[in-house]
């Protein structure tokens, strides 16, 4: 007698509604901190996109915010953890809308701040289809990530928040404390990721991603989904065995219902694959 037939999970709820990544992401996130309470910051970045970011941190959670084609600066909410002593991860949603945010990287040693700008897609292109979406945009995803680096009252280094390969054939276990995924780094442009516990199990995808290089054994990753409107961004210390990020998102099933997450797991690497 032949076994029965594995049973699918329900695709509406994994892939539509992403219901979840509501809870459990964060149980295992290192703490918010304060310490960028006071603090006055002018970012310049180099080249053509000469630009600069004025900062000031009124307190552990209201931030002024000003970029320099901007009359005034805006006043917004911000979330900081220190992913290391000398280096921040700082989130906030602008007060345009909740579907763009911005982040920061800050390294406090080589006083470098790498610009993170995130726009989800409106309800009808991220409802498009992928054939349409790759010959339209020649893109994966709806999603757009712009990475600006900049330097703390100067100019950056030409090295600084390097793109690396370094991660290329791990394997990693991220345990979230509500639910558990694989990350598998597939090349210098795509990863997979895949829920194997929690509400989430049997959930799989592989997306356009992007790695660079912080410190030592200190990666940023940042992925953009392509079926949902969502994009992913974590701080991988693999030395520490911990991740701290954010998952920003919309649902295909419910437009319109946007989630900025901060998230973090405890981190184990479960092997290398090296290719001949």
């Amino acid at each position: 007698m032949s076994s029965p037939e594995p049973r699918l999970p329900d695709l509406r709820s994994l892939y539509l509604s992403y219901e979840f990544c509501d809870a459990g992401l964060d149980r295992n996130r290192l703490p918010l901190t304060d310490e960028l309470a006071g603090r006055r910051m002018e970012l310049h970045a180099a080249g053509e996109k000469l630009t600069s970011h004025r900062l000031h941190f009124l307190d552990g959670d209201t931030l002024l915010w000003q970029r320099d084609n901007e009359p005034k600066p805006q006043r917004v909410h911000y979330r900081a953890v220190a992913a290391r002593p000398d280096v921040c991860f700082v989130d906030w949603p602008t007060a345009r809308s909740a579907a763009t945010t911005v982040s920061l990287i800050i390294d406090f040693s080589t006083r470098h701040v790498l610009v993170l700008d995130t726009t989800l897609p409106t309800p009808r292109a991220a409802r498009a289809g992928l054939y349409k979406r790759i010959t339209d945009t020649d893109d994966l995803s709806a999603v757009q990530v712009e990475a600006t680096v900049t330097g703390i009252g100067r100019a950056p280094n030409d090295d600084a928040f390097p793109h690396t390969t370094d991660l290329v054939g791990a394997r990693v276990l991220c345990d979230y404390g509500g639910g558990s995924f694989e990350h598998l780094y597939l090349n210098e442009h795509m990863f997979c990721w895949h829920c194997v516990a929690g509400d989430g199990r049997g959930a799989a995808d592989a997306d356009p991603c992007v790695y660079r290089r912080v410190s030592d054994d200190l990666y940023l990753v940042v992925w953009r989904e392509k079926l949902a409107p969502a994009v992913g961004m974590v701080l991988l210390d693999l030395s520490a065995g911990r991740s701290t990020g954010k998952l920003h998102q919309d649902r295909l099933s419910q437009p319109g219902d946007i989630a900025n997450h901060l998230i973090g797991a405890r981190v184990t690497v479960l092997n290398r694959t090296r290719y001949p």
